[in-house]
């Protein structure tokens, strides 16, 4: 399909690769223990560039990333504030999936769960570790949307304007649905105290969903609009 079919919004490629770079950043912190060869893909310098272009607020995260990345003796600590946010073990102040935040008793493997799962097969995708995995961890969940915007970054490149379009009406959906519902919780729960990595990642992450969703609604207006 003509590129002219893409709204003009969605048209600015560096938007387009600068939500992809953050929610596959956003993947690896809150998805990889701060040993796993994933964080070599990290990269604070991109993660502000990006954070700018997208409007967001990563100041406090890029510079506690570049204290991460610049001396791997402060990896060890950020591995005990890994198992304290996200792993545990013990109870978790404010647990990763999103079925254990919107139930009135911390379940997991809600229907929920089914419904995030059903989402990813929808677009041909399903976590790796499936079924083990609970499909509805943040950090799935931004591999997803990370998944969806990579497609309409590509789908840019190749002028193909209707799989842009899908991609994009995709990631508000999912976004909308389920990311949006409960992130803010998330992060106002995390540990602060024991864990001031994962707080000021969570709180990031955050912000960043509220303006990504902001900006998937212009594109759809946009292309209402055309």
């Amino acid at each position: 399909m003509a590129m002219e079919t893409i709204p003009e919004a969605a048209m600015d490629e560096n938007i387009l690769a600068a939500r992809h770079y953050l929610y596959r950043t956003f993947q690896c912190l809150l998805g990889n223990d701060p040993w796993d060869a994933a964080w070599k893909s990290l990269d604070g310098e991109l993660t502000e560039e990006a954070c700018a272009l997208m409007g967001v607020d990563g100041a406090e995260l890029v510079r506690l990333m570049g204290e991460a990345l610049g001396a791997d003796g402060g990896r060890g600590e950020l591995a005990r504030q890994y198992a304290v946010a996200l792993v545990g073990p013990g109870a978790l102040a404010s647990p990763p999936w999103e079925s254990a935040q919107l139930s009135s008793d911390g379940a997991l493997f809600t229907p929920v769960t089914l419904e995030v799962r059903n989402a990813y097969r929808v677009q041909g995708l399903l976590p790796e570790r499936y079924p083990a995995v609970a499909d509805d961890h943040v950090a799935l969940e931004c591999g997803f949307l990370a998944e969806l915007a990579g497609r309409a970054l590509e789908a840019l490149a190749a002028h193909d304007g209707e799989r842009c379009a899908a991609a994009l009406t995709a990631s508000r959906s999912f976004a909308e649905a389920h990311l949006l519902r409960w992130v803010d919780r998330f992060a106002e729960r995390t540990d602060g105290e024991r864990a001031p990595f994962y707080r000021v990642v969570a709180l990031a992450l955050a912000d960043f969903a509220r303006v990504d969703a902001a900006w998937l609604r212009e594109a759809a207006a946009a292309k209402a609009a055309a």
